[in-house]
């Protein structure tokens, strides 16, 4: 992927650095295209004077459109993007969505200005009556191929996310999902590089959004309007049926006798963990091992017990420590931040010689067992500081507590974590992210 101006001020839960993802429209600095990196075209249009109003401050953290149609037009608008392309296999652009009526969509287009021309487009949206509707085009306006899908629980009352993905080098397939997982596919390949493609054909690069078509008065909404690669190394969304490599659970850094036990294992998008208590109170640390918390990053995931005694004796969420290998009953300089399974977001600081420098806590609204609760770890400097959301997949906007580690070693490494190991329980972790941000809503691979 390539940029080709200096990363704006953005709030997301996504990596802005090479190969990795970010946010290409910051959806709370008051108004959209503020960076004035959106050109608007009509791809396709009967007659024009349609009105399209864009807010960020009506919702926080969501970009709506207020569509009016003009008597007699028929517009199909497409926002492009154009200081960002797609250029690397596993390369997407994505957002979540909501409408009233009409299409509205992310884009690929193979340029950044265009008037009544709709060569080298790809359209991926969703439209009002519930469908996922999906077209491309080749040179020329000729018609590529098309998709639909139907959502069950429609469109007007549910994010629903939409994927664009680089499949090759003049290849790609779309996805679509809910709550921002994109991991179902609609249709089959778009080839771009076809031998049969027709004079014109461009492999299309730059990530757009899009309305079609424009008769009728509706209102739209997108958040998380992102673009990324699914290879990102900071990113787990628990799907390919394998734990990766990259966790290093081979690190205890507070344990009692005998040595707890446990099981990892992923099935349909989630990590699922077996603990088995034998007696200590354990601390285990899952360590990400290719990964570290950057100045500006945060460090997110989802979780949930799901069989265990309602008490202090179960916890499981986030860690961090200075090392990710061969951590040995020493806290010195970690952070363990849980969902406690007595309804509190739980944190303790340990700074040189495993002091505790903090301990800070939020009790949970009406928590129950297997309810959903995502947890965040931010890093401001030597500061890190803790936000949590209840709900699946919720926003991760509610502070707890922080620290700062200046007059201690920083830990940077990241990973899951059980603590106090207390009790046997069943645990599932979901979409662990790490990325440069100040987070606003947890939406599955990526987020704003």
């Amino acid at each position: 992927m390539t940029r080709r101006i200096a990363l704006f001020a953005i709030c997301t839960y996504l990596v802005a650095a090479p190969g990795m993802s970010r946010t290409i429209e910051n959806v709370r600095d008051g108004g959209f295209n503020v960076d004035a990196g959106w050109t608007e075209n009509l791809a396709q249009y009967s007659g024009t004077g349609d009105t399209k109003v864009f807010d960020e401050t009506t919702n926080p953290g969501v970009l709506t459109l207020t569509y009016t149609n003009a008597a007699g037009s028929d517009e199909t608008t497409v926002w492009v993007r154009g200081d960002v392309t797609l250029d690397e296999v596993g390369d997407f652009v994505q957002a979540d969505m909501k409408t009233t009526g009409q299409r509205i969509g992310v884009c690929l287009a193979a340029a950044t200005s265009f008037d009544q021309d709709r060569s080298n487009l790809i359209y991926h949206g969703i439209r009002s009556d519930g469908i996922v509707r999906s077209h491309a085009y080749w040179g020329g306006g000729n018609e590529l191929g098309d998709a639909d899908v139907a959502v069950p629980g429609g469109v007007s009352d549910q994010w629903v996310t939409v994927q664009i993905r680089k499949t090759g080098a003049d290849t790609f397939q779309l996805y679509w999902g809910l709550n921002g997982v994109a991991d179902t596919q609609v249709g089959g390949t778009f080839n771009y590089g076809n031998v049969s493609a027709p004079a014109g054909t461009e492999t299309p690069k730059y990530p757009a959004l899009m309305t079609d078509a424009g008769l009728g008065d509706f209102v739209g909404q997108f958040r998380n309007i992102i673009v990324g690669n699914i290879n990102d190394p900071g990113v787990d969304n628990f799907d390919d049926g394998a734990l990766s490599l990259n966790w290093d659970w081979n690190n205890i850094p507070q344990a009692g006798s005998p040595v707890d036990t446990f099981s990892l294992q992923e099935s349909g998008g989630r990590l699922l963990v077996d603990y088995t208590n034998l007696g200590g109170d354990q601390v285990t640390f899952i360590a990400r091992d290719n990964v570290t918390l950057q100045d500006g990053q945060s460090v997110v995931v989802a979780v949930r017990v799901t069989e265990g005694e309602l008490s202090s004796a179960i916890g499981f969420g986030l860690g961090m420590a200075t090392v990710g290998h061969g951590l040995w009953m020493d806290r010195s300089n970690t952070v363990f931040y849980v969902l406690r399974n007595d309804g509190l977001a739980r944190a303790n600081f340990f700074g040189n010689g495993g002091v505790e420098i903090g301990d800070p806590l939020a009790t949970l609204t009406g928590y129950q067992l297997g309810d959903w609760v995502t947890l965040r770890i931010q890093r401001e400097g030597s500061i890190l500081k803790l936000y949590y959301g209840q709900g699946y997949l919720a926003e991760a906007d509610q502070f707890v507590g922080q620290r700062d580690y200046s007059a201690h070693q920083l830990p940077t490494v990241v990973g899951l974590l059980s603590a106090p190991g207390v009790a046997s329980f069943k645990a599932e972790a979901e979409l662990f992210l790490v990325g440069d941000f100040v987070p606003v809503e947890l939406s599955g691979i990526w987020v704003e």
